[in-house]
């Protein structure tokens, strides 16, 4: 995962297993999920009310059902990929999102004739799907891994031989205090200490080091390929309860239970291609990175909401998702391939290094998120919908399995910011029985963090130190989608809804971070790296199924 060591190099120790900022971001996901209704109006349903995914949002909503209802919803969809890398690579990748979304039964059960009413109900939700996959493949990158790995390296000023497996009894990078990519590429043969001082490193495909100059040159690969695959999804269940008075005010309250389960994948490649001074003839070497992790959770929180009626026309809601806590448990692993063509003899040109099956454990608080809804009735013809979210994710925190405050935390308030989501909605009845739907929602930048919201010139310079031996990373553009559908009444009980929505989601991708060298007296270059925009389009049919009794 992504320590984003961003404004405090390595004062963040190496050892923090596989937790980093970016999991703030990541597991706490937004975008169209619910109902055939909710999806159709592009999510602006906060003061719907009367809607499974409308009490997600607002749990004061549950007060407006008049019968007892049973909704299932389902959205299989299809979605691709599409990373282009200085409109010059680009490559598209196709995936299958979707399945069951949502399962609720939601019923009033007392209704004084004071007008007081109560409702309850319980609904099961996926939040989010994680489903994806991506392929990044360039031609000139600027630096190899290599690179970054001795630029650490020689920055952390640690004995070459305190990286090497076996250097300590139950050697393990993440205890020992040292940086596990630098350790993966010690042990794999990509890096190498000069033969005088162990505490300086060279690339073990092609010393880099200038004698003339007395500095390091970098050695970008001829070729990069990154593949990643992400599978897993979010859920909850809600335990709701609502009051109403007289038709005109309504609070409630949600207890969410959830879980999240999440794997990524990744194969990171570099290819190098020299000639063979001595024979003229062209070497081919190369480099494999992969690795597996996989995170699974537990979570708690509660939506508290509120709505008002205003006159006959307007609708208002507020609602209040507070911060939930996820107790996260992960395992993760990787394995390097190097094959370089100048070691003799050649059965020794190939060498693989895995390493053990790590675990670990840690807490993660998301940020709350404020949601203000208004809807405007067309008189019996259908009305509009627009719904404004709000989360500050500089207010994310990450804790250590014992509970202990992550040093990583203070990284989130530096590059993470505020995020704003705007939706917008209509629907139309030309006849009571049918109606016509459509909607969007946009959501913005939250990143803050120099160089961290837009990408300078000549590319990113700051370090997004890997932990877990995953050096890849995506930082956050923007989030919009659009979409439209149909209800129609069949009969008093039944109800069937239908949508389609498409997404996109933007963001930057890189195979690994720029860096900014800390020792300046031994004449080490910066690296800057250029990342490749991503855009991953979802595009889903969305179907629901109502029972009123």
């Amino acid at each position: 995962m992504l320590l984003g060591a961003l404004g405090l190099g390595m004062a963040i120790p190496a050892g923090a297993d596989a937790q980093g900022p970016i999991e703030a971001y990541r597991f706490g996901l937004k975008g169209l999920h619910g109902t055939a209704r909710a999806q159709a109006l592009g999510g602006a349903v906060g003061a719907l009310g009367a809607d499974p995914t409308a009490v997600y949002v607002n749990p004061a909503g549950l007060g407006l059902y008049s019968r007892s209802t049973i909704s299932i919803s389902a959205d299989p969809g299809w979605g691709k990929s599409m990373v282009n890398w200085q409109k010059s690579h680009q490559n598209e990748v196709a995936y299958s999102p979707g399945g069951f979304n949502n399962v609720s039964y939601m019923t009033p059960f007392y209704d004084s004739s004071s007008g007081t009413k109560f409702s309850m109900g319980v609904s099961y939700n996926r939040d989010y799907d994680f489903d994806r996959a991506y392929r990044m493949t360039t031609g000139v990158l600027g630096a190899g891994l290599a690179d970054l790995m001795m630029l650490i390296g020689m920055d952390e000023g640690i004995s070459f031989n305190k990286y090497i497996d076996g250097s300590t009894p139950g050697y393990n990078p993440f205890k020992n205090m040292v940086h596990p990519l630098v350790a993966m590429g010690a042990n794999a043969d990509l890096i190498r200490p000069f033969s005088d001082n162990d505490k300086l490193f060279r690339h073990a495909f092609l010393d880099t080091y200038n004698e003339t100059t007395k500095k390091w040159d970098l050695l970008p690969p001829d070729m990069t390929m990154l593949d990643v695959v992400e599978n897993g999804a979010r859920n909850s269940v809600d335990i709701n309860m609502s009051m109403g008075f007289g038709d005109i005010f309504y609070v409630g309250a949600a207890l969410r239970l959830g879980t999240v389960s999440h794997a990524r994948s990744t194969k990171y490649r570099e290819d190098f291609k020299f000639i063979n001074r001595k024979s003229n003839a062209e070497v081919n070497n190369h480099m494999i990175l992969g690795n597996e992790l996989t995170t699974s959770g537990n979570s708690i929180g509660l939506n508290l909401g509120a709505m008002v009626m205003l006159g006959d026309y307007v609708r208002l809601g507020l609602s209040y998702m507070t911060p939930e806590r996820i107790s996260m448990e992960e395992t993760y692993s990787a394995r390097m391939v190097t094959y370089n063509e100048f070691i003799e003899p050649k059965n020794k040109r190939e060498l693989t290094f895995q390493t053990a099956l790590y675990d670990n454990s840690y807490i993660l608080r998301t940020p709350g998120q404020l949601t203000a809804s208004a809807l405007v009735f067309l008189g019996q013809y259908g009305f509009v919908s627009y719904d404004f979210q709000y989360r500050d994710l500089a207010t994310a925190k990450l804790y250590a399995g014992d509970r202990t405050l992550n040093p990583l935390t203070e990284v989130i308030k530096e590059d993470y910011g505020k995020e704003m989501t705007h939706k917008f909605g209509i629907e139309v009845r030309p006849i009571q029985r049918l109606a016509l739907r459509g909607g969007m929602s946009f959501t913005g930048n939250p990143m803050k963090g120099e160089e961290f919201d837009v990408e300078p010139g000549n590319g990113l310079s700051r370090d997004a130190v890997a932990v877990g031996m995953m050096p890849d990373f995506t930082l956050p553009r923007s989030y919009q989608a659009f979409s439209f559908g149909v209800g129609y009444r069949i009969s008093k009980v039944v109800s069937i809804d239908l949508a389609y929505a498409r997404s996109t989601r933007t963001e930057q991708v890189y195979p690994f971070s720029g860096y900014r060298n800390k020792q300046n007296h031994l004449g080490l270059p910066n690296i800057e790296i250029k990342g490749a925009r991503m855009e991953d389009v979802r595009n889903n049919l969305v179907a629901t199924l109502t029972l009123a009794f």
